[in-house]
């Protein structure tokens, strides 16, 4: 409610406001309990197989830390926004004056929140480098011709097999895959060939 919507009800203004917070607090309460019973249903399809949180190989298990550090960094800028926005909102008044609550906001809002996503991007570039192919890897290569895709596996220490327009890729062990057509115009559709994780 608007500060004109008061003047006729001032007498009755404690008790309004109370109204109003109390069904600002039964809203939340009512999102928060709706939000985690359409959550439930997720759960039931977290299997070994399908689930991001049971990952396969090193380099899986590498992005789900990354994921699990970011997810964190995020949940506490979240909370550090909104303890923030909660503390400017609840300051008695005259307490918070118009230069300290620049000061707080500079701080707090913008060079804090930087410091963090800084922390979080200096901690997952290094693991972004692509990884160095050992000679033991499954190397893969595709090739574009006409209306096809050509894709040759040559494992180590064994005879070379093709296979056409369909990419399978072993998901525990680590390979390396190399992309060639003869036009840009080819090469563009390579990121369209379907792939399986076998």
């Amino acid at each position: 409610m608007t500060e004109s919507s008061f003047k006729g009800l001032t007498p009755f203004r404690p008790q309004l406001e109370d109204l109003l917070k109390g069904e600002a607090k039964a809203m939340m309460r009512k999102a928060s309990l709706l939000s985690v019973w359409a959550f439930l249903p997720a759960l039931g399809a977290c299997n070994r197989h399908q689930s991001t949180l049971a990952p396969f190989g090193e380099q899986a298990d590498q992005v789900l830390s990354i994921t699990i550090v970011l997810v964190v960094g995020a949940v506490v800028l979240a909370l550090g926004l909104a303890l923030l926005m909660r503390h400017a909102i609840r300051a008695p008044e005259g307490q918070l004056t118009h230069k300290g609550g620049m000061k707080m906001v500079l701080w707090l809002g913008g060079i804090g929140p930087s410091i963090l996503l800084l922390a979080l991007l200096l901690y997952a570039l290094p693991a972004m480098r692509p990884r160095p192919v050992a000679d033991a890897d499954l190397r893969i290569g595709v090739d574009g011709e006409q209306f096809w895709w050509r894709v040759r596996y040559a494992p180590p220490g064994g005879a070379v097999v093709e296979a056409a327009n369909e990419l399978r890729l072993p998901s525990a062990a680590p390979s390396s895959c190399r992309c060639a057509a003869p036009t840009s115009s080819t090469a563009s559709g390579c990121r369209g060939l379907p792939a399986r994780w076998t």
